[in-house]
């Protein structure tokens, strides 16, 4: 980087290497350093609180998270999934992948925090309340991909409107029916004339 090559030039008053490795003179007085701004972890900790601010999902959360999730969603890294994008909630809250070579920089770094943090999503931290809000599309506890694109889980995408636990546990003694098989192996169509669904 740049930038830390000019503060060690800086530092040692000369063009060439610096004799003591930048990490320690990042140590404190008290541990024989000199306390020189590590810019490293400084970069790191304004990406995982760009991250931290990102996972927010209350009322207060920023307006460039609501922009950042339709980024994500447009940069979904499997092709079955191409038709799923209402369904594409979070991709720290869902198992889905993303293709981060083709995200703008700023949600990269961010992405790349995540994955050197080890972010995971940890369920015995999340309330009852929570857990019947998760969408149950792509749920993290769910690794069996065939799953999202078989006959029944398109039936209660598409016709039932079932998007999270908790409409999950409300449908469930409504999916009883005799739906055609046809309408179940595929979503439903956009007819741009009369601006719906059709099944």
């Amino acid at each position: 980087m740049e930038l830390e090559k000019k503060i060690r030039q800086f530092f040692w008053d000369s063009p060439k290497s610096s004799p003591i490795a930048a990490e320690y003179l990042s140590d404190p007085l008290t541990s024989g350093g000199r306390k020189l701004l590590n810019l490293k972890a400084r970069n790191k900790a304004i990406e995982l609180m760009k991250l931290k601010s990102y996972l927010n999902f209350g009322p207060d959360r920023p307006r460039w998270a609501l922009l950042a999730d339709d980024i994500l969603r447009k940069n979904v890294n499997e092709n079955e999934l191409i038709y799923h994008h209402d369904i594409l909630v979070n991709p720290f809250v869902q198992n889905w992948p993303v293709l981060s070579s083709k995200l703008p920089d700023t949600l990269k770094r961010m992405v790349s925090a995540a994955e050197t943090a080890g972010l995971l999503l940890d369920g015995l931290e999340i309330n009852h309340e929570v857990k019947m809000e998760m969408t149950i599309w792509f749920h993290p506890a769910i690794t069996a991909k065939h799953l999202w694109n078989s006959k029944w889980m398109n039936c209660l995408k598409w016709k039932h409107k079932i998007y999270t636990n908790s409409t999950q546990a409300v449908g469930a003694a409504d999916v009883e029916h005799a739906c055609q098989r046809k309408r179940m192996d595929a979503p439903p169509q956009w007819t741009a004339g009369r601006q719906q669904w059709s099944y």
